[in-house]
């Protein structure tokens, strides 16, 4: 008879998980994602759409199905550089300055690079992050994947490609 109360209160209670006050907020248009209280964009969600093929985007399930798997890797990104960043791990600024010295240099300008950046819909600053956190996620991939590779001799290296020592 105790069970039978427990469960009906149960069930009383389900209609109250589906009020309007207990579902999940929904995101502002300017965001993709939310990770740890962190914001995904939606405009780097679009960029990184941008060069799909039409053709592609035409096919409903298609298009479903990468609109997925991007988000998918932009999640596993995001939570790859909190983590790097809760170990401790800083984006090296000088490596960052140097990548985008390169980059502006390859433009040719200062205002080829500002029209290329502004074609891409994104600032310096964006762009700036783009350089930097791939290298925080290395740096917390050395630690998680480097320490169970083991280091291979000098006769394993050797044989590997086919120097023969006298």
């Amino acid at each position: 008879m105790r069970h039978r109360r427990l469960l009906v209160l149960s069930l009383g209670l389900l209609p109250l998980l589906s009020t309007p006050g207990c579902k999940p907020k929904t995101l502002p248009d300017t965001v993709a994602a939310r990770v740890d209280g962190e914001d995904i964009p939606r405009a780097d969600f679009d960029r990184q759409m941008g060069p799909v093929p039409a053709v592609l985007l035409a096919d409903t399930a298609k298009a479903r199905e990468l609109r997925t798997k991007l988000m998918d890797f932009l999640v596993m990104q995001r939570l790859l550089v909190q983590e790097a960043k809760r170990k401790g791990y800083k984006i090296d600024t000088a490596q960052v300055e140097q990548q985008l010295a390169m980059y502006k240099m390859q433009s040719g300008s200062d205002s080829a690079f500002a029209a290329q950046l502004s074609d891409a819909h994104m600032t310096e600053t964006q762009l700036r992050a783009q350089i930097g956190e791939p290298m925080l996620v290395q740096q917390l991939m050395r630690e998680v994947v480097m320490p169970s590779v083991p280091s291979p001799s000098k006769a394993k290296l050797d044989s590997a490609l086919g120097i023969q020592r006298i």
